[in-house]
């Protein structure tokens, strides 16, 4: 399978031969998405979205998440 993106006159071609990756954040939409095209493609989850994520949901919990 080949399936050509053009974003901005720059063309991607991306093989579902399970060499393409895809980076996203945790949405389920997108996750599903990937999936259901790219059906030998390989998703993973982007490190900052998800840093992002949880210092989010500990901050909406009251808990200081400023400290590294």
């Amino acid at each position: 399978m080949l399936t050509v993106l053009a974003a901005g006159g720059v063309q991607t071609e991306l093989l579902g031969d399970g060499c393409t990756v895809f980076r996203s954040d945790e949405e389920k939409r997108i996750v599903n998405a990937i999936r259901a095209v790219f059906t030998k493609s390989d998703h993973v989850y982007c490190a900052r979205h998800i840093t992002d994520n949880v210092s989010r949901h500990l901050s909406d919990s009251g808990v200081d998440a400023s400290a590294k």
